[in-house]
């Protein structure tokens, strides 16, 4: 794992993005600030001193690639957990739920380059944030590990250590399938017997979602039968509110 520290960078997926031809396989990106991150569906995020961002870079990827997001949701919830004894859940495809709220954003991106992909993995997980920083930020449902547990703990370590489990579980698939992860995604995935919403380009369907097949698709039920989404096709919704 080849880690490389800044103080401040616009994005730590953006320098990944403009530098990865330059740098190995599985290196990391750690930005004690980040001025101009991106989120899904084309939304900023900002992270200031004491929160955590930080990116991953695989290069030369083939095969099921929109895993990539389960597995940062994964790494994720093992090593929060492992550290704080807290109870992590995963609105699927890779929101990290801590008491009802989000706790950490993830994003993954592509560059192809001849006929391979780069897979480049962004993860920012809340620390500092208060309440009034999710007010300004219009984020109702964001929270914090100050606000949820009290705890302010050191990004960098914290970051690493999300990183090296990420990079294990990628070994993993890579060795053994997504047979074993799934089981260990699924554990924690919030949905799983919960009515949604799926908003779709101008419509939406209700239905119950069921879990996740073996391409890490979300597996729903309503009337007319048994039907995935794919992460990236459609939005997920709780019926009563963000869950």
């Amino acid at each position: 794992m080849n880690v490389l520290y800044f103080d401040e960078l616009d994005s730590t997926n953006s320098y990944l993005k403009r530098e990865y031809a330059h740098l190995p396989h599985e290196t990391v990106v750690l930005a004690g600030r980040q001025v101009s991150g991106k989120g899904r569906m084309g939304r900023t995020w900002q992270a200031p001193d004491g929160n955590l961002s930080f990116s991953v870079l695989f290069r030369d990827q083939t095969g099921e690639l929109a895993l990539f997001p389960l597995f940062c949701a994964l790494a994720g919830a093992e090593v929060l957990e492992e550290r704080f004894g807290a109870s992590i859940g995963i609105k699927w495809p890779n929101d990290l739920i801590l008491q009802n709220q989000k706790l950490c954003g993830i994003l993954c991106e592509g560059v192809s380059v001849g006929g391979q992909m780069q897979v480049i993995c962004g993860i920012g997980v809340n620390i500092t944030w208060t309440r009034e920083d999710f007010d300004r930020a219009g984020l109702p449902h964001g929270t914090s590990l100050l606000l949820a547990l009290g705890q302010t703990p050191d990004p960098t370590p914290l970051g690493e250590a999300m990183a090296a489990r990420l990079i294990d579980l990628v070994r993993l698939w890579r060795a053994e399938g997504f047979l074993p992860l799934k089981a260990r995604y699924e554990q924690r995935l919030l949905n799983a017997g919960r009515e949604v919403q799926v908003l779709y380009d101008g419509h939406t369907v209700r239905a119950f979602a069921k879990g996740i097949d073996e391409h890490g698709h979300l597996v729903c039920e309503n009337d007319t039968g048994i039907f995935t989404v794919q992460s990236g096709e459609a939005s997920v919704r709780g019926l009563y509110g963000y869950l």
